[in-house]
């Protein structure tokens, strides 16, 4: 099935990156035309929500370790410039897809703690890929958090609060453990309400939640 798949492309990224960048899509057919990597990307990226956790958790696995080709893969030689370039060109496309499915996520999607833990490591590579372009990185968050807005329940402030973390994720000012506490605090405001549709803006634990992470 679609974990046992995500697996083997994981090891395959993390062993053999460039090797799995000069596949194409199908047999005989032409890596011009499409490449396997870039197939399995936007199908990993549909499965971020996936209502099978282990899908959706070996699809984030998958993900940081394609992102992870971007920083593991030296620009220094020709044939590296244009891997990377062939490599930006694949993720370019799917990356605010992916920052959206994970804020939903989030936002009480989740299930287990695996998952956090997975989401997290993905959001942390992600949001570090902006690091270059801070406009790009704030333009990005902002799209995400205004599509995910009847999903996000904790309030405006809380949304304010939630948006100077993550661009400060992307300037790499928050350490890994940092962010995946962030993140499961906002799961479990998210989880604390019985009913999707609470609006959860003046509860004391979305006060306080704002007032630990408001930044002084």
């Amino acid at each position: 099935g679609l974990p046992f798949i995500f697996q083997v492309l994981t090891v395959a990224a993390e062993h053999c990156g460039v090797y799995l960048l000069h596949l194409p899509a199908a047999k005989d057919q032409d890596r011009k035309e499409d490449l396997l990597l870039h197939r399995a990307v936007e199908a990993a990226t549909a499965c971020l929500l996936d209502s099978d956790a282990i899908v959706a958790e070996t699809s984030m696995l998958f993900l940081e370790s394609v992102l992870n080709l971007t920083t593991s893969m030296g620009a220094t030689t020709p044939i590296n410039q244009h891997l990377r370039q062939t490599l930006e060109e694949i993720l370019s496309p799917v990356r605010q897809a992916m920052l959206n499915s994970l804020i939903v996520g989030i936002c009480g999607r989740f299930s287990t703690g695996s998952m956090l833990v997975a989401a997290s490591k993905l959001f942390g590579r992600l949001l570090s890929t902006f690091s270059s372009n801070v406009e790009d990185c704030r333009a990005v968050l902002l799209v995400a958090l205004s599509r995910t807005n009847t999903t996000f329940r904790l309030g405006q402030r809380a949304r304010s609060v939630t948006m100077e973390c993550f661009f400060q994720c992307c300037q790499g000012q928050v350490h890994a453990d940092q962010l995946y506490e962030f993140l499961e605090q906002i799961l479990d405001l998210h989880q604390s309400s019985e009913h999707d549709s609470d609006d959860l803006s003046e509860s004391d634990s979305v006060l306080r939640f704002c007032q630990r992470y408001s930044r002084r």
